[in-house]
């Protein structure tokens, strides 16, 4: 994947256990990968940065704040993955990963976390299908269609 079209990671975890699984998984999608040991080191980069996901190894009340900034950019907001001891959803991320963090682990969360990531990517670029079309039937009747998406016809 070329560097234009490739997705941006950021790993917020001093945990090795957490980063190797995390970082194999990540090569799997081709998706780049930045590491910040602390969430204070980490804010800097997201607000200067442009990442699709952010996985943060949750610990504490800096991982809330860091969690608020990361919410309250102007900008796009990434793909938010937390990791914890218990595996629950922290308010404000949208996928949780329970330690220990294995390979299989983190290929299934980052497999619905990257469908969410082309997702976000996409609905700003699609655009409105409408086309009236002629279409003629075997015996030779035109009929007025419109075609209002790739699966959808309607008769006019």
């Amino acid at each position: 994947m070329t560097p234009e079209l490739e997705f941006e990671c950021m790993l917020v975890s001093s945990d090795a256990l957490v980063y190797g699984p995390i970082n194999r998984a990540l090569r799997n999608f081709s998706i780049a990968l930045k590491l910040c040991l602390t969430p204070c080191g980490a804010k800097d980069a997201v607000q200067s940065g442009h990442h699709d996901m952010v996985i943060i190894d949750w610990g504490g009340e800096t991982c809330v704040d860091f969690l608020h900034d990361i919410w309250a950019l102007k900008k796009t907001k990434p793909t938010i993955i937390i990791i914890s001891e218990e595996g629950c959803l922290v308010r404000g991320g949208h996928f949780a990963l329970t330690k220990p963090v294995t390979d299989w682990s983190a290929n299934e969360v980052l497999k619905t976390a990257y469908a969410h990531m082309l997702l976000d990517h996409r609905i700003p670029l699609r655009l409105p299908v409408y086309e009236p079309v002629e279409a003629k039937d075997e015996s030779g009747n035109a009929h007025k269609l419109i075609i209002t998406d790739t699966a959808r016809v309607a008769s006019v």
